[in-house]
């Protein structure tokens, strides 16, 4: 994974601190979205996107130096495998 142990580390913890009922609800409701072609993907994808845009950003800016979309998402795939989710 080319997504550097810091930034890894700082994704997770955001992705961790987002509330775990509405994730469950979400994951739910999108599971069964028709328009939906890659779910784990699209659902790493949402959960980045449920960080509040600061602190996600700041984090991006910096990753995206180094990295691009593909290493993003195989780090939040294996966040999400990690956590659970």
């Amino acid at each position: 994974m080319k997504i550097k142990p810091e930034h890894y580390t700082q994704l997770k913890a955001c992705i961790d601190s987002i509330d775990k009922e509405a994730i469950a609800e979400y994951k739910e409701t999108l599971r069964t979205d028709p328009k939906v072609k890659d779910f784990d993907v699209r659902f790493a994808w949402d959960l980045l996107y449920g960080i509040p845009y600061k602190k996600r950003s700041s984090i991006m800016d910096e990753v995206y130096e180094y990295a691009n979309d593909n290493h993003m998402t195989t780090a939040l795939k294996k966040i999400v495998k990690e956590l659970k989710l």
